[in-house]
C-alpha cells in the first residue's frame, strides 16, 4: 500500500503500533510548569514483526516511520499510562477517532505534513520489547579507534552559535573563517519546524568531521535538509551511544562513516578542542560535551547536558570566555555549578522565535545571577564565541556571517 498522499492517514489508523519515547518535556512559564509533551516514533507491527528474528540486514529494512506529538495539559486529572512513556522504552500504542489522547501526527520532521489524532499507549510483553529494541539500535555501529582519534592538524579561531531556530549547531572556525569542526548539526522540526530560517545553508567546503552532542532529532536534522551538499553525509560523524527509535536508525544508516564514542574514554583532546563524555542518564545528559580553545579564550558547547554532568577537563577550569546555554536554554537544565565567565565573556542562546516549549523562560536572569552579564541569542543571527564577528567565508551561500556580539 502507497503511504503517501490521501491514503497516509488511513495507512496509519486504527493498526497496531510500536512507539518508541524519543523524549519528554515539561512546557514551563514564569508560574511553573503548565503541560508536558512527549515525542514518539511509531512504526506498524505488522510492518515489523517479520524482521524480528535478528537476522542480518534486517535494520536496513526498517520501514517508513511517523512521529507523533502528545501533549497533555497538568489539570489535575491523572494518566498513568502517559506517566509510563519513559524516555527511551517501547510500547504498543494505536491511532483512532476514539483513542485516549489527543495527538499531532507528523509525516516527516519538516513538520510540513501533519494531522490530528487520538492515541492510545499499552505496554508490551518483555520478550516484545527486548525484540524490537535489539532491532531498532546501533549495535551495529563500530566503535571509533585510535586512529579515528587521531588530533585533528588545525587551529581553532573561535566558535559560531548558528541560528538554525528551536535546534543547535555551533561550528568550529579557523583563521579565514572556515568551519572545520562542527559540534551538531542540528535544526527545528516537528511543531517548532517554523522557527528555522527558510535559507538555512551548511558551509562543508573543508569537509568537516561532526561531534554529535546527542541523538535529539533537533541536533541532527541540518543534514537532511535539501539544502544540504553531497558530502555533508560522507565525512566523520562521531556520537554517543544511546537507545534511539526507527527513525534515528534510518538516519544513522545514510551517514557513511559513523562512530560511537568509546566509553572506556571519558575525554580525548583533538588538539584545538577537548570532547568530553557526560555521565548522565537521559538522552540530554550522557551526551557528549565539548570544549573549545579559541583566540579569545576557552569555550563551552554543551548540547542539552547539564553542567553538573560532565567532568571539566584538564586546562579548562580557568573562567570561560564563552558558553552555550544548555538546552536551548531551559531553566531546569542548568544544573550546578555554572561555569565562571571571564571578563567579557558571552553567554549565547539557540533556540527559536515563538518555540513550543517556553525555551529559555527565565533563564537569563538566572544566569545574570552567577555573573553571565553579556547575552546573546541567535534570532540576532550567528553569534561568535571566542573571537570577533566574521563573514561566511564562501559569501552568501551559507549561514555562517555573524552578526554577534
Amino acid at each position: 500500500m502507497d503511504e503517501r498522499g490521501e491514503s497516509w492517514e488511513s495507512f496509519w489508523r486504527g493498526c497496531d503500533l510500536f512507539a518508541f519515547v524519543e523524549s519528554r518535556e515539561d512546557i514551563s512559564d514564569e508560574a511553573g510548569v503548565v503541560g508536558s509533551a512527549w515525542v514518539l516514533d511509531i512504526v506498524r507491527v505488522q510492518d515489523l514483526e517479520h524482521l524480528l528474528d535478528g537476522r542480518p540486514g534486517s535494520r536496513r529494512e526498517i520501514p517508513f516511520v511517523a512521529t507523533a506529538q502528545v501533549g497533555l495539559a497538568r489539570c489535575g486529572i491523572p494518566s498513568r499510562d502517559l506517566d509510563l512513556l519513559v524516555e527511551g522504552t517501547w510500547h504498543g500504542a494505536r491511532l483512532g477517532v476514539k483513542e485516549d489522547h489527543l495527538a499531532t501526527v507528523f509525516r516527516d520532521l519538516d513538520g510540513a505534513e501533519q494531522w490530528a489524532s487520538r492515541l492510545s499507549v499499552m505496554p508490551l510483553h518483555d520478550h516484545q520489547a527486548r525484540a524490537v529494541e535489539n532491532l531498532v539500535s546501533l549495535d551495529n555501529v563500530p566503535e571509533a579507534t585510535e586512529d579515528d582519534l587521531k588530533p585533528l592538524a588545525f587551529s581553532c579561531r573561535s566558535v559560531a552559535v548558528l541560528n538554525v531556530g528551536q535546534g543547535n549547531c555551533n561550528a568550529l572556525r579557523d583563521e579565514r573563517g572556515w568551519p572545520t569542526v562542527y559540534y551538531d548539526l542540528g535544526a527545528g522540526v516537528l511543531w517548532n519546524s517554523h522557527t528555522r530560517p527558510p535559507d538555512l545553508r551548511f558551509c562543508f567546503s573543508q569537509e568537516p568531521p561532526v561531534f554529535l552532542s546527542h541523538w535529539d532529532f533537533d541536533h541532527w536534522y541540518g543534514a537532511m535538509l535539501p539544502s544540504m551538499p553531497d558530502n555533508s553525509r560522507s565525512g566523520m560523524w562521531f556520537a554517543p551511544r544511546q537507545k534511539v527509535g526507527a527513525r534515528t536508525i534510518k538516519f544513522a544508516a545514510s551517514l557513511r562513516a559513523l562512530r560511537l564514542w568509546p566509553a572506556s574514554i571519558p575525554h580525548h583532546d583533538f588538539g584545538p578542542f577537548t570532547v568530553v563524555k557526560c555521565a548522565g542518564t537521559t538522552k540530554n545528559d550522557s551526551g557528549l560535551a565539548c570544549f573549545v580553545k579559541t583566540y579569545g579564550g576557552n569555550v563551552l558547547c554543551p548540547g542539552d547536558a547539564e553542567f553538573s554532568s560532565f567532568v571539566v577537563p584538564p586546562g579548562f577550569r580557568a573562567p570561560l570566555a564563552g558558553v552555550v546555554a544548555p538546552h536551548h536554554g531551559s531553566p531546569k537544565s542548568i544544573g550546578t555549578p555554572v561555569p565562571r565567565p571571564a571578563q567579557d565573556a558571552v553567554l549565547a542562546f539557540s533556540f527559536g522565535v515563538n518555540n513550543s516549549y517556553r525555551h529559555p523562560g527565565t533563564s537569563p536572569s538566572l544566569y545574570r545571577a552567577e555573573k553571565w552579564v553579556k547575552q546573546c541569542d541567535t534570532r540576532g543571527g550567528t553569534i561568535e564565541l571566542g573571537g570577533r564577528p566574521l563573514g561566511a567565508p564562501c559569501g552568501t551561500s551559507c549561514s555562517l556571517g555573524s552578526s554577534q556580539p
